[in-house]
């Protein structure tokens, strides 16, 4: 879809979470933050898990109206997620290759309400290091305010919840979708291992929610294109997807290595330039 000549595209940026690899979508913002398309406005943003993380960080970023801050802190999240610390490093190895092992045999499964709350205290503190909640809450009361959407599920009832820090207001209707999305949406064989069945399994999993919320969206724009919907509060709107498209099994959603953390956010800056480049390029001078 084609916008007026001279007129602003409103995009809503969506952001899939998948652990360790979710360093790749703070790369893809990063490149977004620096180089965003200037006939484009970002006016939602949205995520779940790691994606929810990366997606409040350039939030805050652009009600600061600092995109540096952003960029800074993206990068500086995922740094002190790596396991850097003698203890931290043995402890992840010592976790890879217990993953490792549950490919070629069975193990006593271990509850994590069994282990020691160390990593979920470190967790907390770090997001509390990145986050001012308060001020936040301050800054989102901001007329100009893009909107931010979290969702969560309610373990013991199954509910479906979505926190806002923001509300999308009419006068920000969404032309463009742009969704950050880390499990593939296709595999390149029939999975026959037993890891490779549970990596596809993770994958389809993670992935059935977005896919019936687009193509609900496409259907619309379907309907649109046919004129069967008529009302002027509907509009097409265009989805395009930034995709992770390295060969990773689910089990490094559990891994911190600093470089595997490094490459992906790297990785999703250069996905980034693909994508600004592709876009401007089908869009015409």
């Amino acid at each position: 879809m084609a916008t007026q000549e001279g007129a602003r595209t409103r995009v809503a940026v969506a952001c899939q979470g998948g652990g360790s690899h979710t360093a790749f979508t703070a790369g893809v913002l990063q490149g977004m933050l620096m180089g965003c398309p200037p006939d484009v406005d970002i006016v939602a943003l949205s995520g779940t898990s790691g994606g929810a993380i990366c997606a409040t960080l350039a939030w805050e970023g652009m009600l600061r109206r600092n995109h540096d801050l952003a960029f800074s802190k993206l990068g500086g999240f995922w740094k002190r997620m790596a396991a850097r610390g003698l203890v931290d490093k043995f402890t992840n190895q010592a976790l890879m290759s217990v993953m490792s092992l549950r490919d070629r045999m069975v193990l006593p499964e271990v509850s994590p309400y069994q282990l020691p709350t160390w990593s979920a205290d470190y967790f907390r503190d770090v997001l509390l290091e990145f986050f001012d909640f308060d001020e936040l809450r301050k800054l989102a009361a901001q007329d100009d305010a893009p909107a931010l959407k979290i969702g969560a599920v309610e373990v013991l009832s199954g509910h479906f919840e979505l926190f806002t820090g923001t509300e999308l207001r009419v006068d920000h209707a969404v032309d463009e979708i742009w969704l950050i999305q880390i499990n593939p949406s296709t595999a390149p064989s029939v999975p026959t291992e037993t890891h490779e069945i549970l990596d596809r399994r993770n994958a389809l999993s993670g992935n059935l929610s977005m896919e019936q919320e687009l193509r609900f969206i496409q259907s619309i724009n379907r309907a649109i294109a046919r004129g069967d919907l008529q009302n002027p509060r509907f509009r097409p709107i265009r989805i395009s997807r930034i995709a992770l498209d390295r060969d990773l099994d689910s089990r490094t959603k559990l891994d911190r290595r600093p470089g595997l953390l490094e490459e992906l956010r790297e990785h999703g800056r250069t996905k980034w330039r693909w994508f600004a480049k592709e876009r401007a390029e089908a869009r015409g001078p």
